[in-house]
């Protein structure tokens, strides 16, 4: 707030008022003390009560005065040349009420209009996503970390990222979201994803979103909130590869062994392991793109083939574990055969 010279001291208070001819109040700040002497003062509004409109409304600056005769209006030069709607003499007004508006006015015409003045008052706003009158970049600070994270299902389109997220701070973040940077978002259908709700204090929630797939596999995920983070390294997590076993067939491999179809959301190498008839066995597959493979696994010791290649005959059904493993994504797979 300016003061010009020649003014007097006084508590003074910020309002916001709307309503156009009639003033209502809908939000006022503490009372500040004013000094006579010119310059320029700086009020800090106490977190928590800055000042908002309700949702769908415009509204004014307003300064509520107690003494008033304070300098707090300056001219604004005249451009006639802009015409009746480019003129800024002509569209600055200064509403005048006498008394000066109650923090719960409503209706209250205006005593006097000034044309070409204006409020010597300059205002830092911020965004306020969750309207706790708390300004998002600065104030409503907290603190959320990603538990876990992974890629709960595989589409050849899109990709459903899933991860977990705890708030270890102690404040309500009313407003958590997951981020995967360079990826867009399909719409959450009825039960494909987990909406964002506010997270109490030590409370956690699973949430997820489907990932467009057409700037490639996700590979990472953040999350964030409606202001800043206390610790915003553990907001981000790696996606391991989404892998994926289909099988194994009973058809034998030539040279004994069992067929497998491998599905990576990943370039890179796929570790198998087999455990069947008593033997262990694996083998490393590597692909050049996501995608999946049809593979044979087969024992690298012609005794452990043979032991395979028998308990393959034997009547009844045979227990198969196979696990698959990159980068951190795991696959399980466990049949009779």
């Amino acid at each position: 707030m300016t003061v010009g010279p020649g003014g007097s001291a006084g508590p003074v208070r910020l309002q916001l008022a709307g309503g156009g001819d009639r003033a209502t109040v809908s939000a006022a700040s503490p009372a500040e003390a004013l000094p006579a002497a010119a310059g320029t003062y700086t009020f800090a509004i106490p977190p928590g009560r800055g000042l908002r409109l309700p949702s769908g409304r415009f509204g004014s600056l307003a300064v509520a005065q107690e003494v008033g005769g304070h300098a707090i209006l300056r001219s604004v030069p005249a451009r006639p040349e802009l015409g009746e709607l480019g003129d800024p003499a002509r569209l600055s007004l200064v509403d005048v009420f006498r008394p000066a508006l109650a923090d719960d006015a409503r209706d209250v015409p205006y005593a006097e209009r000034r044309s070409g003045q204006e409020l010597a008052v300059a205002v830092t706003t911020e965004r306020d996503a969750d309207q706790d009158g708390l300004g998002d970049q600065t104030q409503d600070a907290g603190d959320l970390r990603i538990v876990t994270a992974r890629i709960a299902e595989y589409r050849p389109d899109r990709a459903l990222v899933v991860a977990r997220v705890r708030n270890a701070g102690t404040t309500v973040r009313d407003a958590p979201a997951l981020d995967v940077p360079g990826h867009g978002w399909f719409p959450c259908d009825a039960g494909s994803c987990a909406r964002a709700r506010p997270l109490a204090p030590g409370a956690e929630v699973e949430m997820s979103r489907w990932v467009d797939l057409r700037a490639g596999p996700p590979v990472r995920v953040q999350v964030g909130a409606e202001g800043p983070d206390a610790t915003p390294a553990d907001n981000v997590a790696d996606l391991a590869p989404f892998l994926r076993l289909v099988g194994p067939s009973r058809a034998v491999a030539r040279g004994g062994g069992l067929r497998m179809l491998v599905s990576t959301s990943r370039a890179g190498a796929v570790r198998l392991a087999v455990r069947a008839g008593g033997v262990d066995f694996g083998r490393t597959l590597r692909f050049p793109r996501a995608g999946r493979i049809t593979a044979a696994i087969v024992p690298a010791r012609a005794a452990d083939r043979r032991l395979l290649a028998a308990a393959l005959r034997r009547p009844g059904k045979l227990m198969a574990i196979v696990t698959a493993a990159q980068d951190g994504g795991t696959a399980a797979l466990r049949v009779k055969l």
